[in-house]
């Protein structure tokens, strides 16, 4: 239990590069996307730049952070779709593995091809199946 806390303060401040990369290997691994649910949709960070919605690697990094949210889990592939549809909308980002302090804000464009590259490693996988 001890090592397990340990293991997730320790992910929960790590560097913006490292937690990404954490979130790319986890979400393909597992299958799924985390989000928050506010109730009224999905939890975001409003900036200059636009909204940008809330994604974290794991129900249990989702839960440290839901602050009266719920979080709610979305298949991978069903993830790809949606970040397919919203490219181009150059308002939206999404915050990606944020903690107290800072999060990597990353395009539907970039995290679509990032999920997409790390889906071809590990299954053999059809781009044109987000197409649809």
């Amino acid at each position: 239990m001890a090592n397990n806390k340990k293991r997730l303060f320790n992910l929960i401040n790590a560097s913006l590069g490292k937690r990404y990369k954490h979130f790319i290997r986890t979400v393909v691994d597992m299958e799924m996307v985390w989000l928050l649910d506010g109730g009224e949709g999905y939890c975001t960070y409003d900036d200059e730049n636009g909204l940008n919605i809330i994604v974290y690697p794991s129900e249990e990094v989702a839960i440290c952070f839901a602050d009266g949210a719920t979080p709610v889990k979305m298949e991978i592939h069903d993830f790809c779709k949606e970040c397919r549809k919203l490219i181009s909308d150059n308002n939206i980002n999404f915050a990606v593995f944020p903690n107290k302090s800072n999060f990597v804000q990353v395009s539907p464009q970039i995290l679509y091809e990032d999920l997409l590259m790390a889906l071809e490693e590990v299954e053999d996988l059809d781009e044109d199946m987000f197409n649809e």
